[in-house]
């Protein structure tokens, strides 16, 4: 406004800086809105009462951690503490107890049992005839049981030979589960160790980016001051900036987040 009561520029130049102004402006508000909602939807995704205060701590400062650790300790770490894996380990050892059941059944069986008891009746059989007490009735009615049994299986309908192929059935079902839940895990975590080192190397040149395009749009400025570019020019850069700074920090962000899902497998964990 003041290049153009100054005569400096024409009014199309000003008019083309005030719509792009306005424009800016709508964005702004557009993006607030989405801000609003978007918090609006995590506030009903926690469950939280309509009436409850909610918005989101933003930090201080983030920064990107240059060092990401190396991808054989993070899947170490994670094939031997991760409960999927405990869990795959447990059924494969619940299915061998299982197999050592079944040969059981092949082998003979020998038992032992023994019983001790007594007995009381309380009742007259003739009258002249005394009744026997409580106590004297006990000792004379025990009596005592003692045997050994001997069980050879010879034949019993294919059943201890079905119960054994099933139990081998099952080992082996749970041995190929866990070895495909180790194998998920560890390109589970393959994947989050990539996305992590991309993550960084797209940081890095958004970095990079926004540095050439901060001292580019400041020599522009100063260009423009001086009546060395026009408003269509100015424009352009300033665009370029803005979408330089978009991108450094989504790249920033996106940096500390995949690392934080990847250091999760390394038993660390998720803080901002």
């Amino acid at each position: 406004k003041q290049f153009y009561d100054a005569g400096s520029i024409a009014k199309k130049d000003l008019y083309q800086l005030k719509a792009q102004l306005a424009s800016d402006n709508y964005l702004l508000v557009q993006n607030q809105n989405s801000l609003q909602f978007n918090l609006l939807t995590l506030k009903q995704l926690l469950q939280l009462p309509a009436d409850t205060l909610f918005d989101i701590d933003t930090p201080d400062s983030v920064e990107v951690i240059n060092e990401i650790p190396s991808l054989p300790d993070a899947r170490q770490y994670a094939l031997e503490h991760f409960p999927e894996i405990k869990n795959g380990q447990l059924r494969l050892e619940i299915s061998q107890l299982e197999i050592a059941k079944a040969k059981a059944g092949f082998k003979p069986h020998l038992s032992a049992n023994g019983s001790v008891g007594s007995g009381y009746n309380e009742y007259i059989t003739h009258s002249s005839i005394s009744r026997t007490n409580y106590f004297r009735q006990n000792e004379i009615n025990l009596y005592q049981h003692l045997g050994i049994t001997l069980s050879i299986p010879i034949f019993s309908n294919q059943i201890n030979s079905t119960n054994l192929q099933k139990a081998n059935i099952a080992f082996n079902q749970a041995k190929l589960n866990t070895e495909n839940i180790n194998l998920i895990l560890s390109q589970t975590v393959e994947k989050a160790y990539l996305n992590a080192m991309n993550a960084r190397q797209a940081f890095d040149a958004a970095k990079d980016q926004l540095t050439y395009a901060t001292e580019s749009y400041r020599i522009v400025n100063e260009q423009y001051k001086l009546g060395g570019m026009n408003s269509y020019e100015l424009i352009q850069q300033r665009n370029q900036y803005v979408l330089a700074v978009q991108s450094y920090t989504q790249a920033k962000y996106n940096s500390v987040l995949l690392l934080k899902i990847y250091e999760f497998y390394l038993g660390k964990p998720v803080t901002f």
